[in-house]
């Protein structure tokens, strides 16, 4: 029996995905769960949801959109994936794991003042039986 063109790219980009330094990918196989994205990965940090199409043709459902765009709402990145844009989408990817681009710096926190540190460190008696 030969395999589905979808079953061929999700093969491929989680082969791509999973050579990348910084980086976790698994395929997800929600039947029950309509909408879930196809592969998740987290790259340097930064959750990645991939839905995978078989060609330009085809289209992610509303539903599909509905939780990229969650995704995305939650600061994740969301891309819908076909055989002939997933050079470009890895290429974009493999810049975020190489370079560790996709987290900023944290900022220094800054020093609390000696009242605020005196009052962390008092101790508050606990209050009734546990």
């Amino acid at each position: 029996m030969a395999r589905q063109p979808e079953s061929i790219l999700k093969e491929k980009v989680l082969a791509d995905l999973r050579q990348l330094p910084n980086s976790y990918a698994t395929k997800i196989q929600q039947v029950a769960i309509r909408g879930t994205p196809d592969i998740l990965a987290c790259i340097v940090g930064r959750f990645i949801a991939l839905e995978l199409k078989r060609d330009d043709k085809q289209k992610a459902e509303p539903l599909q959109l509905h939780e990229l765009n969650k995704v995305e709402g939650a600061g994740g990145i969301a891309l819908v994936v076909t055989p002939l844009n997933w050079q470009s989408i890895y290429d974009t990817l493999a810049k975020m794991a190489y370079l560790a681009i996709a987290v900023p710096k944290r900022k220094k926190r800054k020093k609390k003042s000696p009242q605020l540190a005196k009052k962390a460190q008092k101790k508050v008696p606990p209050k009734g039986d546990f």
